[in-house]
């Protein structure tokens, strides 16, 4: 038993975690799913509606891990994508720098072509961190016609640029993801 204990401390230190509060994250997402990219290896969901006010919307959440960097970035389109096809970031959401405590990303839309009224979307936010490479997405459709509009502080503007699988270069890679991964499964099978 107190090795039971231990391994689960040593977990839940090792296990860096984020949660995204708006727009609402795909159903399952937990602290072992968002090792898994894309979308936390989980499948479309349900969309929130998203209505921007002058192409703004607000990306929310909080980081539980010290320090990150964050990409911020959109797939426009109906299927389920790959981790590839998230190729659009937004102007201030690619290697931004986020710190413990709540965060709120302001995603400017303006000037991206393809986002329409009732079009539909996934956001992927993605944190590199000590412990690996965290992902999370919503599922969203974009109105422009609803009666109703999130508000936030922080500000960006559209861009593509950027791979979407290059780590940070200021940020340790994967030892981290693999030490949670251990303690995970460890700790599983000293349950079952």
């Amino acid at each position: 038993m107190k090795i039971a204990t231990t391994l689960l401390t040593l977990a839940g230190v090792c296990l860096a975690h984020f949660d995204i509060d708006s727009p609402a994250p795909r159903d399952g997402t937990e602290d072992l799913t968002e090792l898994i990219p894309p979308c936390g290896g989980l499948p479309l969901g349900n969309r929130t509606v998203i209505t921007p006010v002058d192409g703004i919307f607000h990306i929310t959440g909080a980081l539980e891990h010290p320090t990150a960097q964050a990409n911020f970035s959109l797939y426009v389109g109906n299927d389920d994508p790959s981790q590839v096809q998230f190729a659009t970031y937004f102007d201030g959401g690619y290697n931004t720098t986020l710190h413990l405590g709540d965060f709120d990303f302001k995603a400017n839309v303006a000037d991206i072509p393809a986002v329409v009224d009732g079009v539909n979307a996934v956001i992927q936010v993605a944190m590199f961190t000590p412990d690996g490479h965290l992902t999370a997405c919503s599922d969203i459709t974009f109105s422009f016609s609803a009666s109703t509009a999130e508000t936030s502080t922080s500000e960006a503007v559209a861009s593509t640029s950027g791979n979407p699988y290059a780590a940070p270069s200021n940020v340790y890679s994967g030892a981290g993801a693999v030490a949670t991964g251990i303690f995970a499964v460890a700790a599983s099978l000293i349950f079952v």
